[in-house]
């Protein structure tokens, strides 16, 4: 087990997190298949099971039944549809690989992570994003 930034950390013979406990002494544990891929994770009665390679989300217990359907194109994931909303949202990468914009299915913008510069020093507002 391993302890820092108020969390604690145990680690399956795979070297992949086995339980992740947090600030709110709230204990999250993963179970991965044969394939080292995860299988489930449960948190305060709630599991969520991946399904097709990750593909597919589903919660179970108190308060779920809510499925996440991720959708890939050349191997990167480029929407998710959500079963109780039936909402579609499109992931948009930046040259990195890493998602940069959130839009809706008319083209809004739903979300945008914050812009980091070097070093980690964050951006201002008033700077171009692109």
């Amino acid at each position: 087990m391993v302890s820092g930034g108020n969390r604690s950390y145990s680690w399956n013979y795979e070297n992949q997190p086995s339980s992740i406990t947090g600030p709110d002494s709230v204990t999250e544990n993963y179970n991965y298949n044969a394939d080292n891929e995860r299988l489930t994770r449960s948190r305060s009665g709630l599991t969520t099971a991946y399904l097709a390679g990750g593909l597919w989300e589903e919660d179970s217990g108190s308060g779920g039944g809510a499925t996440l359907i991720l959708y890939s194109f050349g191997g990167k994931v480029i929407a998710q549809r959500h079963s109780s909303s039936g909402s579609v949202s499109y992931l948009h990468g930046d040259h990195l690989g890493s998602t940069s914009l959130l839009t809706n299915q008319a083209g809004g913008l739903i979300s945008q992570p914050a812009r980091v510069r070097p070093l980690g020093q964050g951006s201002h507002q008033h700077e171009r994003l692109y």
